[in-house]
């Protein structure tokens, strides 16, 4: 996925948490709005990832390549490429 085609992190952001939404536990939503609102996406995005695992949720394919193009994007953030490996069933990256 190319820089251009990332989607932003808000839509990205709010797309997850729609996605979760019911499973979210009431310090988890609002971990995730509280967040959204601010505009810092990176617990809105861990907080996430962790419920997908915990509830073994599954993400759509588009979600999952949009994710993974953040994550590419954002030298910052690569420590979430291991928990969106363990949400999506991939092994573990070293």
């Amino acid at each position: 996925m190319k820089a251009t085609d990332r989607p932003r992190e808000s839509t990205l952001a709010w797309d997850l948490v729609d996605h979760v939404h019911a499973h979210l536990t009431e310090a988890e939503r609002h971990t995730a709005f509280i967040h959204l609102g601010v505009g810092d996406y990176s617990p809105v995005f861990q907080c996430v990832l962790e419920v997908v695992v915990r509830e073994g949720i599954s993400l759509p394919a588009e979600m999952i390549g949009m994710l993974r193009g953040w994550i590419e994007d954002y030298d910052l953030h690569r420590d979430f490429g291991a928990i969106l490996a363990r949400a999506v069933g991939d092994p573990t990256p070293s």
